[in-house]
């Protein structure tokens, strides 16, 4: 946990770093193009001024040049029109100092106009008027200057309302593009997800269709051991049978040429014991006889009170034995009756899923006609929707009926093979006997066969 934490405090601490860095660079950026577009609006403007300076110098040229013609057409002045350069130029600098006067007194006038505004008792100013026409043409061309310079600020200040707008305008575009750029990362983080989403899809698929590969050669593998373990229990079976049958021939053998024996011994001892009793019958036999035969009397009756108790416990055994036998023929022919189930049941299901897969196939191809009024149209031949709807497989068999004939299964299997199987069997469905029955035969000998 401290490591996932310290992972997670680190991951933080680098995703801050670079978003500060991001931050950082598109401020940047935003610096740059806005000392940019302050730069291009200065040389504008510089330019517009220039280009306004450029056309009142233009103007006062013009006007300069149109008063020096007035002033060289004039006749009072005739005799100075053959004068020098110098003379001309004397005399616009003359003009030239003449309005500096004019404007200076203009605005000597305005001033004393706005001091006697703000006394309370304005005095007025009467000047004495002159005929002059040279000032009244100055002042004319003055108000027309200044019209003009009223009209060319109007046309300055349309072009910065328009220049502002072009501005916003620019801006607005740069939002648009901005956004636009967003719209196109995140549609390419989009087919990149999509992309690499299809390439997991891709994988899954491959991985799974290997899963299923693998899968159905597991389950041919494990049909085919099963198969080699079946013959082999099958010729075990055989061999132990014949084992058996041999050893239970031979101890049987062997117990009748004991019985032979012990019952020849017992003749042999009752015909001794009938002729010792004919020799007691006698007599006149001696004592010492007497006791032998009693002696021999007894060891005959000890020997044949053995000899009983071992037929007994030879009688037992057989007895146990043939318990026993019967016991494990039992156990095995129950094992082989669940493993006939469990085949019969696996047989059963793979003919349960080829019919239902083969049937829903078919309904992919179902047609349906109608039947028609025969009031209406004549009858035809065609047969009902009833009739011809019908799947092509037989009815499903009966699970835990009697086993299919050789036959029969044969066709099924060869039938079978074709088809290919998506659903494999699992760990409790290949298993042959259950958990509880083989609980149930613990106590019994493995690989007895059972003896007809």
């Amino acid at each position: 946990m401290d490591d996932l934490k310290k992972d997670v405090i680190l991951q933080k601490s680098i995703l801050r770093a670079e978003h500060e860095q991001k931050i950082q660079a598109q401020a940047v950026e935003l610096y740059g193009r806005m000392n940019d577009a302050v730069r291009d609006l200065e040389a504008v403007h510089k330019k517009k001024v220039s280009n306004l300076r450029r056309s009142f110098q233009m103007q006062l040229i013009n006007a300069l040049a149109v008063i020096k013609a007035k002033y060289e057409h004039n006749p009072s002045d005739s005799n100075g029109i053959n004068s020098s350069h110098s003379a001309s130029s004397v005399k616009i600098d003359a003009l030239k100092k003449k309005l500096d006067e004019q404007e200076t007194l203009i605005q000597s006038l305005n001033a004393l106009i706005l001091e006697m505004e703000e006394n309370e008792q304005p005095k007025q100013i009467v000047f004495e008027s002159e005929d002059d026409p040279e000032k009244e043409r100055l002042l004319e061309e003055n108000r027309e200057m200044k019209e003009e310079v009223d009209a060319l600020q109007g046309k300055i200040e349309q072009l910065e309302n328009g220049l502002r707008q072009k501005e916003k305008h620019i801006q607005m575009l740069d939002l648009d593009v901005g956004s636009m750029k967003q719209k196109m990362e995140k549609d390419q983080k989009t087919i990149e997800k999509l992309s690499s989403e299809q390439d997991n899809l891709n994988s899954v698929l491959e991985e799974k269709s290997a899963a299923i590969a693998q899968l159905q050669h597991q389950k041919e593998e494990a049909e085919n051991i099963m198969k080699t373990k079946l013959t082999e229990k099958e010729r075990e079976q055989t061999r132990i049978q014949q084992e058996h049958e041999a050893r239970l021939r031979e101890h049987g053998n062997k117990v009748q040429e004991d019985l032979q024996k012990q019952r020849q011994l017992l003749l042999l001892e009752t015909e001794q014991l009938k002729k010792m009793q004919k020799q007691q019958l006698i007599p006149k036999a001696p004592k010492a006889d007497v006791a032998n035969l009693s002696a021999d009397k007894e060891q005959l009756l000890t020997q044949i009170k053995k000899l009983t108790f071992m037929n007994e416990d030879q009688e037992k055994s057989i007895e146990r034995l043939r318990r026993e036998l019967e016991r494990v023929n039992k156990a095995w022919e129950k094992k082989f009756e669940i493993l006939k189930h469990s085949f019969h049941a696996i047989k059963d299901e793979m003919f349960l899923r080829q019919s239902l897969h083969r049937q829903a196939m078919n309904l992919h191809r179902v047609s349906v006609s109608y039947m028609e009024d025969g009031r209406l149209v004549a009858p035809t031949t065609r047969l009902p929707a009833k009739q011809n709807f019908c799947f092509p497989t037989l009815p499903l068999p009966q699970i835990g009926a009697r086993p299919p004939s050789p036959m029969q299964m044969s066709h099924f299997t060869e039938n079978y093979v074709g088809v290919q199987e998506e659903d494999l069997f699992t760990d409790n469905e290949l298993q042959v006997v259950s958990d509880d029955t083989e609980g149930n035969l613990e106590g019994f000998p493995t690989f007895l066969p059972p003896v007809n």
